[in-house]
């Protein structure tokens, strides 16, 4: 009988199934803070309620929520503001995708449309997404409201605490 043969270390093929814990921080528990503070101070100006969906099953380094927060808030005050001001539907949806390359989140309206605040908040958010490696679009959506992309790639996630 031969005897066992020793296939090597344990991490010495690919991760066919791998167990490894995540890293990092849901950012879909970054996101829920920043919705409960944007709402909060939307509440306060007595706005129209707003409903309020996140779709984020990813993590980012916790280096990275600073920056996030920075870029997001505006960006989801802005599409609260915008909701709150259509005649039937006030929703915002945030979508998170995550692709070899990059990180894309969407945060999306009901509200009447592209705007001239929309270009100025843009505007104003752009540089911060460039000094991160990214940069931000901003669409009309079909169903109506405008949907606003922040794309950052994964090199320079874990650097979003500028």
């Amino acid at each position: 009988m031969a005897p066992p043969r020793d296939h090597g270390p344990a991490d010495a093929g690919p991760d066919l199934l791998p167990l490894r814990p995540a890293v990092g921080i849901s950012l879909k528990a970054v996101l829920d803070g920043i919705v409960d503070a944007v709402l909060a101070g939307h509440r306060s100006r007595q706005r129209p309620d707003v409903a309020v969906s996140i779709d984020a099953a990813v993590r980012v380094p916790a280096t990275a929520v600073a920056g996030l927060s920075d870029l997001l808030a505006p960006l989801l005050a802005a599409a609260c503001e915008a909701a709150s001001e259509a005649v039937r539907l006030r929703e915002v949806v945030i979508t998170a995708v995550e692709t070899p390359a990059t990180l894309e989140i969407e945060v999306a309206d009901s509200g009447a449309g592209h705007s001239p605040g929309t270009a100025d908040l843009t505007g104003r958010l752009a540089p911060l997404a460039g000094r991160l490696g990214g940069d931000l679009t901003a669409c009309d959506c079909p169903e109506g409201g405008t949907a606003i992309t922040l794309r950052l790639p994964h090199r320079r996630t874990g650097s979003l605490a500028a």
